[in-house]
């Protein structure tokens, strides 16, 4: 019997896929790369890198550079005179967002130099009680004079925010505006595509919902050119991010959904909690997992 979600005439596609990694362990990353056909390294910059490690990064990926596309993850935070921040391109403070701003053009302006496709980015705006969040028309200002080195593809969030890179720093909140497409399209004209992190899409409300996953395909579509996918698991804050897709309130369907709706040449990253750890055994998981998918 024919499968009613083929399309006639068609057949079935297989996940673009890439691996995250940092420039430590780039050569074991690249190592589970290989092993499941992925052509794509996610440099997730760490604070300092840029301050402090700029030729050590250069070196560590120089190897790859005929084998593997590269795209630049921004890191969490940056330091600036003498202290770490949040990176914060739309902070309501004009001196943290300038700063935040400057910074993400220094990581655009460095992912040109490792010939890097891409700069993956988040919009910021992270606010705790008795604090103001940021918002799109902030983020548009920080934008606006953005260096185009590369292409800059702009990352949905989740209703929380942790940030691990500034310990003792309690969880945050997300603004609205960057949980939701309507929100992100706001400055539309101003990035060159999306990152739809499957999980944090999911976690846009607490509880989790499959709803808002579908929203950020059917409204953002072909402009989602990386995806993030990952599992997750509502109602339990910060626990429940990017976990594996064996411990997920979803499974393979949805995942195959988005993959179905996004561009078609898409990247696909299982982008999963301390994947990296016991040389990549989760990554290495959610590769497999990925890789035996199709879609239409």
């Amino acid at each position: 019997m024919a499968d009613a979600r083929r399309p006639l005439g068609d057949t079935p596609r297989t996940p673009r896929l890439g691996i995250k990694t940092a420039w430590r362990d780039v050569a074991a990353m690249a190592t589970l790369a290989e092993k499941h056909g992925a052509t794509v390294l996610e440099y997730q910059m760490l604070p300092g890198d840029i301050e402090y490690r700029k030729q050590e990064v250069f070196d560590a990926f120089l190897p790859y550079r005929g084998r593997f596309e590269l795209r630049v993850h921004q890191p969490e935070a940056f330091e600036h005179g003498g202290k770490l921040h949040f990176l914060d391109p739309s902070s309501p403070d004009p001196a943290k967002r300038g700063d935040s701003a400057a910074f993400l053009a220094e990581c655009a302006r460095f992912a040109m130099e490792l010939r890097a496709k891409a700069l993956i980015f988040h919009p910021g705006g992270v606010w705790r009680d008795g604090e103001v969040g940021g918002s799109p028309g902030l983020l548009r200002e920080s934008l606006s004079d953005m260096p185009k080195h590369v292409k800059l593809l702009l990352e949905n969030m989740p209703h929380f925010y942790e940030t691990r890179s500034l310990p003792g720093t309690p969880p945050g909140n997300s603004p609205a505006g960057f949980r939701t497409p309507s929100g992100l399209k706001h400055v539309d004209d101003l990035v060159d595509g999306y990152v739809l992190d499957i999980s944090h899409a999911y976690l846009a409300v607490p509880r989790g919902s499959e709803a808002v996953v579908h929203a950020f395909v059917r409204e953002l579509g072909a402009r989602i050119v990386h995806v993030h996918a990952n599992g997750s698991r509502g109602g339990v804050g910060c626990a429940g991010e990017g976990t594996p897709f064996s411990d997920s309130d979803y499974g393979a369907d949805l995942v195959r959904s988005v993959l179905s709706g996004v561009s078609p040449d898409a990247v696909v990253v299982p982008e999963i909690k301390d994947g990296h750890h016991e040389g990549g055994r989760k990554f290495d998981e959610g590769l497999a997992f990925l890789r035996a998918l199709s879609f239409w």
